[in-house]
């Protein structure tokens, strides 16, 4: 186990942007605020459906009282953009003592030779940032399922009025005279929830 403490939070959580829900849909006003309100609870609905994951870059100092790994150490945001710092025991360890793998999250002790072997320790303390750049960022990178899943699940919202209980009043004024309750997160379509099959089934480590 592990504590995470948040350095540097991601700018942004929004997993689509209001222009892609327009240009799918074919009508609307991507500056309307109820749209980015549908984006905001689109992607806090399919954050939560994997376990609160956070998908922006941030940067995090993550401490491991006490460490007796056989492998690597399994980092709580994925995919690892860099590690910044790793101390054991308040003593900062060169960079060439360790590797990491971004995709699995994965911290390697290395030798003076470079070969990996055990973590073995109490007080390690890694600060590191992970996440991806999310549609609206510069140098986007954000995996194309979490997108559409979160364009398919405002489409639903905006066009299942008589079901999803998000959805307070509807007019014929277009996406922008939608008006949502934000107390409600509202239901992830089947469609959707296929593109995040996978991430249901992989608790991160926090």
């Amino acid at each position: 186990m592990s504590i995470l403490t948040v350095i540097t939070p991601a700018p942004s959580t929004r997993l689509t942007t209001p222009e892609a829900v327009v240009g799918r849909m074919g009508e609307g006003d991507a500056t309307s605020d109820a749209l980015g309100l549908v984006v905001d609870v689109a992607s806090d609905a399919i954050a939560g459906y994997c376990h609160d994951r956070v998908f922006g870059v941030e940067t995090v100092m993550e401490t491991f009282r006490e460490v007796r790994h056989r492998g690597g150490l399994v980092l709580a945001r994925r995919p690892v953009t860099a590690v910044l710092l790793v101390t054991e025991y308040g003593k900062t360890i060169d960079p060439t003592l360790y590797e990491f793998d971004p995709n699995a999250g994965l911290l390697w002790r290395l030798d003076v030779m470079g070969y990996r072997y055990h973590w073995f320790g109490r007080n390690i303390v890694v600060t590191y940032s992970g996440g991806w750049a999310l549609p609206a960022d510069s140098g986007r990178n954000l995996p194309f399922r979490y997108e559409e899943a979160c364009i398919l699940t405002c489409v639903a919202m905006l066009t299942s009025a008589g079901v999803d209980p998000t959805l307070r009043a509807v007019t014929n004024e277009g996406v922008g005279a939608y008006s949502f309750d934000r107390s409600g997160a509202g239901a992830i379509p089947a469609t959707a929830l296929s593109l995040l099959d996978g991430d249901a089934l992989d608790v991160q480590i926090a």
